[in-house]
């Protein structure tokens, strides 16, 4: 988004202060204009968002279509009814899109069998309900859970599954274990994420998504293998985690990929 040209330069429905790609731009747009989907008086009139008149023109004033910018999980929603919320959604084969679905029960990251029981900006994948997020949204939803106290939602940066490309997915920083599988909730997987380049750059994580792909299979994400197998990036291939040489198969060894976890190669 160019913030001072009048046009809504990247389709969001938004042009220039209005559009939350410019709201913090002080040089661009000074505080107290209004911004109309951030739930703040921000001109200080008393009027929030739609009911300002200021946002009569904005596209979540005007019952504009459900469109990415308010599909994510932290999103408000528009172009719905009621009793729908704007989410996304998944067809065989192709890239996620903005829709319409039913309003669910508050939650994130839990088990599904198809997208319209997950939540807000959540896509069902390998039995998972994750969040979708990208680099102008990667504000990822909480998970709380008494089995997982200590955790961290971050949006994932490398390593992402094609299928939710162009979009990237909510994971779960967490100092859960790979090899015994503890740390993590019941109903998700225990990975690691291998930096090759700087191995003490490595860290662990939870997800809801569990792929397919048996050990030595080509991948070119964690997600796309099956239950606590990674995806090496040297080779492309699903591995096993390990701790010692006993956790592999006889032809393989464990060889360490930072202070105590390794893959068996």
């Amino acid at each position: 988004e160019i913030c001072d040209n009048g046009i809504d330069d990247d389709g969001d429905g938004f042009v220039d202060c209005q559009d939350q790609d410019c709201s913090s731009l002080v040089e661009f747009c000074p505080e107290g204009e209004e911004i109309c989907h951030n739930g703040s008086d921000d001109d200080g009139d008393g009027q929030i968002d739609c009911d300002d008149s200021d946002c009569s023109e904005a596209p979540n004033c005007t019952g504009m279509d459900c469109a990415i910018d308010f599909a994510w999980a932290n999103a408000p929603t528009a172009g719905c009814s009621d009793e729908e919320t704007c989410t996304f959604h998944m067809f065989s084969g192709e890239s996620p899109v903005p829709m319409c679905y039913p309003i669910r029960t508050p939650g994130f990251y839990g088990r599904c069998v198809a997208t319209d029981v997950c939540n807000k900006g959540e896509v069902c994948m390998g039995n998972g309900c994750t969040p979708l997020c990208n680099d102008m949204s990667p504000d990822c939803p909480t998970y709380t859970a008494a089995t997982m106290p200590q955790n961290t939602p971050v949006c994932k940066t490398k390593g992402i599954h094609p299928a939710f490309q162009p979009f990237s997915y909510c994971i779960l920083k967490s100092m859960c274990h790979p090899v015994q599988q503890i740390g993590c909730d019941t109903q998700m997987w225990c990975k690691m994420e291998i930096d090759t380049m700087d191995v003490s750059a490595s860290f662990t994580y939870c997800t809801s998504i569990n792929g397919f792909l048996d050990e030595d299979e080509g991948c070119i994400s964690n997600e796309e293998c099956k239950d606590e197998l990674v995806c090496f990036p040297t080779t492309g291939t699903c591995k096993k985690p390990c701790t010692t040489p006993e956790d592999c198969d006889e032809i393989k060894d464990c060889v360490m990929q930072g202070n105590t976890i390794g893959l068996c190669l």
